[in-house]
């Protein structure tokens, strides 16, 4: 068993109703179906750091179970109870595949600038002195860049494998109008290796910023700028293309498997196109 970059206890509430336990989940990759334990799926072996799936129980994951139950409840939150909330979203967000991908590629994309730059003090500093001294620090440079293309440097790689947020993402998250939307009849909502979807474009912090996570099959929360800020609302009613539109949005930042109560056929209809048309949501 590895660490799961997608909790148990929030894949649980995405359940086979008739197969207490189990979970169907689709991978992108190979176009594949499959119904397996819900502590099978949504891990890998040495994901984390050793103490960072302990850490992300502790300081994340248990805060947000009473703020959970609220919700679901339909009861408001108080302020630390929405502050606990907005960093669990967050780290749904950010411990995931996906947002590590993506950190790797940024930090390796950096190497070259660092290195000429290094490159070019070096030139400088050793100005005056022997060719062969330049020659061979520029060469100890040159291998010093290929090792860290092959790996980065242990801080670096261990603070990519950490999930962080900002204390400026959190209080966008908090200040924003949150609607709890139900799923309607006969529909369900789908989670993934990247739970929680913004539009990267945008950002969290401005007007048009919306933040969209799934907590269950029948109960989803967008967060947004357009209505009174730290306020939680509950409809009572979604419309089924609306219901669409956060599932797109799921799938959208989903790097390979999503988790779903069903193995219907719009799943693999979704994930299998190059690219999802996503809108903003009016409320």
């Amino acid at each position: 068993m590895g660490h799961h970059y997608t909790p148990r206890a929030h894949l649980k509430r995405f359940e086979i109703v008739n197969k207490p336990g189990w979970i169907w989940r689709y991978d992108r990759n190979t176009g594949v179906f499959k119904d397996l334990p819900i502590p099978a799926v949504g891990q890998e072996k040495n994901f984390y750091p050793d103490e960072v799936e302990r850490d992300l129980n502790i300081l994340f994951e248990i805060p947000s179970h009473g703020c959970l139950s609220k919700i679901l409840a339909r009861k408001s939150l108080t302020d630390q109870e929405r502050l606990d909330f907005a960093r669990y979203m967050l780290t749904m967000m950010s411990r995931g595949p996906r947002r590590r991908k993506k950190s790797y590629q940024l930090a390796k994309s950096l190497l070259p600038g660092v290195t000429e730059e290094v490159r070019s003090k070096l030139v400088e500093i050793l100005a005056d002195s022997e060719a062969d001294a330049l020659s061979a620090k520029c060469k100890e440079l040159d291998e010093l860049q290929v090792r860290w293309e092959q790996a980065l440097p242990g801080d670096i790689d261990k603070g990519i494998r950490t999930p962080f947020f900002s204390a400026r993402t959190v209080d966008s998250i908090f200040r924003m109008t949150w609607e709890v939307v139900p799923a309607g009849t006969d529909r369900y909502f789908i989670t993934s290796d990247a739970p929680a979807h913004y539009f990267e474009g945008i950002g969290i912090d401005k007007f048009e910023s919306e933040f969209t996570f799934t907590l269950s099959k029948e109960i989803a929360i967008v967060g947004h700028h357009q209505g009174p800020q730290t306020t939680i609302r509950f409809r009572n009613k979604l419309q089924s293309q609306l219901t669409n539109e956060i599932n797109r949005r799921i799938i959208s930042t989903t790097d390979r498997f999503i988790f779903t109560p069903k193995a219907d056929e719009w799943i693999k209809q979704m994930a299998d196109k190059q690219s999802l048309h996503l809108s903003s949501i009016q409320w």
